[in-house]
């Protein structure tokens, strides 16, 4: 069922749950005055596709915006067009553009780089939202994907959020997966000191001798098994590259 987030935001999850993608992809619909844009519209699932245009309320879908390249973000995304017409744009054209939203709702894409290279959020400006694709999720914390992911950005684009918040344009964050942050400088602050900690443990490890990936990912993420543990080793890479950056091993 669609779950109304603000006055102009309405969230549709995904029937896509795993340990990756938590309860299942977070799509949003933004409501304008007769029309509306989708953002992340997920996988093809006939169903979700369905639920996204009742979420419509309708309103025509006239735009389409990914946060980021991922499949389980942008599977759908040529089915929704061709059953609407929307106009489908990709993240990496977005950053700085403000004039994205649905008539009588300002959008504006920001840069938030670091899960992946090319990821952005959405601001939502009069309801004080930030759609964050999988730069923020609702639970846990997310994977740097290694080699297009970074950590350095990953940093930067925290900084940059909670400044935003602080300046009190952000009052809830939609995330990619999981349920919505409602404290949003503590939830960013929390993702600091897990990197700046996770960080501290693979110096640790590699103090003491640790020095292959998967010795690193034993040392550092003992508990990680399975496609969990791929995802570890994703953000362990980025740690190390941001430790040891590559052109200094030339």
């Amino acid at each position: 069922m669609p779950d109304i987030l603000s006055p102009h935001v309405v969230r549709v999850v995904a029937p896509n749950p795993s340990v990756m993608t938590l309860e299942g992809t977070n799509s949003y619909v933004v409501l304008g005055r007769t029309s509306c844009l989708v953002v992340d519209p997920g996988p093809a699932i006939p169903a979700h596709l369905a639920a996204l245009e009742e979420a419509a309320d309708g309103r025509p879908i006239r735009t389409i915006v990914a946060t980021h390249h991922h499949l389980d973000h942008t599977e759908s995304i040529a089915e929704l067009a061709a059953r609407t017409g929307a106009e489908t744009l990709a993240a990496d054209t977005l950053v700085g553009r403000a004039d994205i939203g649905p008539d009588g709702v300002r959008v504006t894409a920001l840069p938030t780089p670091g899960h992946t290279d090319d990821s952005i959020s959405l601001l939502v400006a009069d309801d004080r939202v930030l759609l964050t694709g999988d730069f923020i999720l609702g639970r846990g914390t997310t994977v740097l994907m290694s080699p297009d992911g970074n950590l350095a950005a990953y940093l930067a684009s925290l900084e940059a959020t909670m400044a935003l918040v602080r300046a009190g344009a952000i009052d809830v964050m939609g995330p990619g997966h999981g349920p919505m942050v409602r404290d949003p400088l503590g939830w960013l602050l929390h993702y600091q000191q897990h990197r700046l900690d996770r960080l501290a443990q693979v110096r640790a490890a590699l103090d003491a001798g640790h020095e292959s990936l998967d010795d690193l990912l034993d040392a550092v993420y003992p508990d990680a098994t399975g496609d969990v543990r791929w995802a570890a080793a994703m953000s362990l890479q980025a740690q190390l590259d941001y430790l040891r950056p590559p052109h200094e091993n030339a």
